[in-house]
């Protein structure tokens, strides 16, 4: 029985939405049917039947997740009337409906899990700022390591969760051409950089041009362009255990190319 209301101000559409939960004495285990939030000031776990959530209050959720501070979460008491703010420390909503990551709004973050470092897309680049285009190889360097992490431990595509448009695409790919140009092989430190970081911009890079050339909705243009991109800084890679992490990536991912592709 509902004895609470989770209400919280969704960071797209700035309405505020409203959700009937409930208090549970201990978090549930995974995969419960219910959605368990951890909320500063409430012991145990404040939850919401999985089932009861239409995709519009999914796609909420995660925006309110991935940007606490526009948000605004409150909880109110049902049967006393109060209503107090709260943070959220922790949730499984990624495990109970699917979905770690939000679709790229200007400024917001994408990672809809709460739980890693932020990371939001803007001009045709991944920011580790939020809200901020990433000017200069630092913060190149650690936008596109923030993305390949989250693509890393998000299941499914992240160019697709995020609603890329196709121009968005092909800027990300003239980005992504651009910085694996910066950190090629034979540049032992790019301008900002020292060698590690240099080696790690270009795994990073080929990390996310790896996921825009197989997210659904990629025009056959973009991903043969990228395809091409990417072959040629496998074969042209000197680090053994990068060129091998790039052949094992590719080969894991075939699959789900088209067959134009496969003849590329």
């Amino acid at each position: 029985m509902s004895n609470l209301r989770l209400s919280f101000v969704d960071p797209a559409t700035r309405r505020t939405v409203h959700l009937d939960a409930q208090r549970a004495e201990q978090p549930g285990t995974e995969a419960d049917g219910f959605v368990d939030f951890g909320l500063d000031g409430f012991d145990g776990a404040v939850r919401i039947p999985a089932a009861g959530l239409s995709k519009g209050q999914v796609a909420a959720l995660k925006r309110a997740l991935a940007n606490p501070e526009l948000a605004a979460l409150e909880v109110t008491d049902l049967v006393s009337g109060s209503t107090a703010a709260v943070m959220m420390r922790s949730s499984d909503l990624g495990v109970e409906v699917g979905g770690h990551i939000a679709p790229a709004l200007p400024g917001a973050n994408i990672d809809a899990t709460g739980m890693r470092r932020p990371v939001s897309f803007r001009g045709g680049r991944f920011s580790a700022e939020l809200g901020e285009k990433p000017l200069g190889n630092p913060a190149i360097g650690e936008g596109l390591y923030a993305a390949a992490k989250l693509i890393d431990d998000a299941p499914g595509n992240a160019i697709e969760a995020m609603a890329l448009s196709e121009p968005q695409r092909r800027a990300l790919l003239s980005n992504l051409q651009e910085d694996l140009k910066v950190a090629a092989v034979g540049v032992v430190k790019a301008d900002g950089l020292d060698a590690t970081q240099t080696l790690q911009m270009r795994s990073s890079a080929s990390t996310v041009l790896l996921e825009l050339i197989t997210a659904k909705g990629t025009s056959s243009e973009t991903r043969k362009e990228g395809l091409q991109t990417y072959l040629a800084a496998m074969s042209g890679e000197t680090n053994p255990v990068l060129r091998d992490q790039m052949g094992w990536n590719l080969r894991r991912l075939a699959h789900t190319m088209p067959q134009e592709l496969h003849q590329s």
